[in-house]
């Protein structure tokens, strides 16, 4: 017959408890080992992300000009429409990602 040192390590509580505690230990070292492999990566993928700009110069420049373009207009109501829902559709999508990110900061 084994002896136990404690009788609550058996208990629903318990096991919730070391449970989370072994997952929050977890994440942090994954968090850890993350941190330290995408700071080495970092530095390869600046590089792409600079040269893909560089490449694609001749496009951002057509897609600067052709905002300023005078045949780009609001006048009708079913342009300020869609000028509407595509602003709606992109401050939606900015508001998620702050959220992402305030979660992301709140969990570290």
């Amino acid at each position: 017959m084994s002896k136990r040192l404690s009788t609550a390590d058996h208990s629903i509580r318990y096991l919730v408890y070391s449970s989370v505690v072994k997952l929050l230990i977890a994440m942090i070292m994954s968090g850890e080992v993350w941190f330290v492999y995408s700071e080495y990566q970092n530095l390869e993928l600046d590089d792409i992300a600079a040269s893909i700009n560089i490449d694609h110069r001749d496009v951002y420049r057509r897609l600067a000009n052709s905002m300023e373009s005078p045949h780009f207009d609001t006048s009708t109501d079913e342009r300020k429409r869609l000028v509407k829902h595509w602003a709606d559709t992109q401050e939606r999508y900015l508001k998620m990602m702050l959220g992402l990110g305030n979660c992301t900061l709140a969990a570290w």
